[in-house]
């Protein structure tokens, strides 16, 4: 493996190990690390497919900071909005015709989160521009 532009390699999160040392666990069964976002402080916001929450983790401890509920199993990305930033969005799957959804689940939704701890912002969107040829 080469090392990234800080000349370091190494996991800057290890979600098996941290939902292992849970107790009551966070979520049942298997979660997977969803499409996720950055603040303007550097700390990451991970979605759990699979595990109904968005974590939200500083990276360079490796450390949960808080883990946001969502009413949703399949819990697929997020990014922040709104008009300074300090909302997060988050978007969500609907169980198939085949599946059977937990008794409540509203995936298929979008979730608008707006009272976070401490004071939280994302950065401002770049836009995005095609230039024709």
């Amino acid at each position: 493996m080469s090392p990234d532009a800080t000349g370091k390699n190494g996991v800057a999160f290890d979600l098996e190990f941290w939902a292992r040392s849970q107790r009551p666990p966070l979520y049942n069964n298997h979660a997977m690390l969803g499409r996720m976002t950055i603040d303007t402080k550097g700390r990451l916001w991970v979605p759990l497919h699979g595990g109904s929450h968005v974590l939200q983790i500083n990276p360079r401890f490796g450390e949960v900071m808080q883990a946001i509920r969502i009413p949703a199993v399949k819990v697929t990305a997020c990014v922040f909005g709104d008009l300074y930033s300090n909302a997060l969005y988050v978007s969500t799957l609907a169980f198939g015709a085949n599946e059977k959804a937990p008794a409540g689940d509203q995936g298929g939704s979008i979730f608008r989160i707006t009272q976070l701890n401490g004071d939280v912002n994302g950065h401002a969107a770049w836009p995005f521009v095609i230039y024709s040829l």
